[in-house]
């Protein structure tokens, strides 16, 4: 069954595929078709839209990774580091409840860093174009590179 997306989702996908200028994370491919894939499945809405919380894969490394999550748990410790990934497993499973009107204002937010980033790759700027957490979320401790 095929998850509906919402304007925040495809607004967090675009942000998280454009930070790293649409290059792959796992293999380093540029081009092609790319994916926003969660760290922890987006269906804890805890991290969901946390920016921490994803990487840009090609959809080759996307589809290898869905088909072998040990291989995954694997890759993302050693990228992030074990204590980051338990940290963000604990985060992941909190009860939060997003209203409307916080989603809301995430996606205002997370739209005006998007717009930012194309300005930026327009301008020519390829290296990371990180962005930062709603101020409700979260803040993690180390382990991102």
């Amino acid at each position: 069954m095929k998850r509906r997306r919402n304007p925040l989702d495809v607004c967090f996908s675009d942000l998280v595929r454009t930070r790293v200028n649409f290059v792959c994370e796992s293999c380093g491919k540029k081009g092609g078709l790319h994916d926003c894939a969660h760290i922890v499945s987006c269906r804890h809405v805890a991290t969901r839209w946390h920016p921490q919380n994803a990487v840009d894969l090609c959809r080759r490394e996307h589809l290898f990774f869905t088909q072998h999550p040990f291989e995954w748990v694997d890759w993302c410790n050693a990228k992030f580091g074990e204590k980051f990934t338990d940290e963000l497993r604990l985060v992941a499973n909190k009860p939060v409840k997003w209203y409307p009107p916080v989603r809301t204002e995430i996606l205002r937010q997370y739209r005006a860093e998007l717009n930012y980033m194309r300005e930026l790759r327009d301008s020519g700027i390829v290296t990371r174009l990180d962005f930062p957490a709603h101020k409700i979320m979260h803040k993690f401790g180390g382990g991102r590179g």
